[in-house]
């Protein structure tokens, strides 16, 4: 155990979050629900956090941020803010994986299979299963549509617990959808600032750039034929200009 705070970030979702504390306390914590403007709050949020509290980020432990799956713009800003704050002051970072982090804090006091399911896009969502109470996968997590979804869901054997943006978005859809006396509806989609800061107190920090995890294709990606042609280039020069992810 350490006294030397740490700063975690979740921009994985609409709601922006920011949370600094110690392994037993949390000292500070702020959330802004403004999706695609990441860019703009998050800076002033750590450094309202920061100055608050009389730290510099120097005086950190380490910076852990969510890294996926959610929305693409969320996940790229806040990985290549927390590796320039590292570059910069020396303090390591760590990757937390969102969907396994929002099953232990949602549905912490199940006892059997759960699935959390996240927004996407339209008609998609990011979905994975687990065995609650220890939060352990039933398989990795993956992009679905919503039918593909609900026919994994009722198909699964005996109770299960169900949650999460994915649902709250769609909540007509998955009504109609669900409609089973064995399967339940969690009460919240919001991560905890408590749980954020919990999961990134138990991190190993690095100086690696952390990976972003994605899992689909990005709308960009989908419709870069158009793009290509509204550019005058070759549908293979675009290509070749995308980033590689590996």
């Amino acid at each position: 155990m350490t006294t030397r705070p740490i700063l975690a970030i979740n921009g994985t979702e609409e709601l922006l979050q920011v949370v600094i504390g110690t392994d037993t306390t949390l000292l500070f914590c702020s959330g802004i629900n403004g999706p695609g403007r990441t860019m703009r709050h998050l800076l002033p949020m750590i450094d309202e956090g920061l100055s608050r509290l009389g730290l510099n980020l120097a005086d950190c432990r380490g910076i852990a941020c969510t890294r996926g799956p959610g929305s693409f713009t969320g996940i790229r800003v806040v990985l290549a803010t927390i590796e320039g704050m590292s570059r910069a002051s020396g303090v390591p970072i760590a990757g937390l994986d969102y969907l396994p982090l929002l099953a232990g804090d949602l549905m912490a006091h199940w006892h059997g299979e759960a699935w959390v399911l996240t927004y996407a896009r339209k008609n998609q969502v990011y979905m994975q299963g687990f065995s609650m109470p220890e939060t352990t996968p039933l398989g990795p997590a993956r992009a679905c549509s919503h039918d593909q979804a609900a026919d994994m869901l009722c198909a699964r054997p005996g109770k299960v617990l169900v949650g999460g943006s994915g649902i709250t978005k769609n909540q007509t859809f998955f009504n109609a959808r669900l409609a089973s006396s064995a399967i339940h509806m969690a009460q919240r989609d919001v991560l905890s600032s408590h749980a954020l800061l919990s999961a990134a107190c138990k991190e190993d920090f690095t100086r690696e750039s952390i990976p972003p995890l994605y899992l689909r294709a990005s709308d960009a990606e989908d419709n870069l034929a158009a793009i290509a042609r509204k550019r005058g280039i070759s549908l293979d020069d675009a290509r070749q200009r995308i980033p590689s992810q590996e």
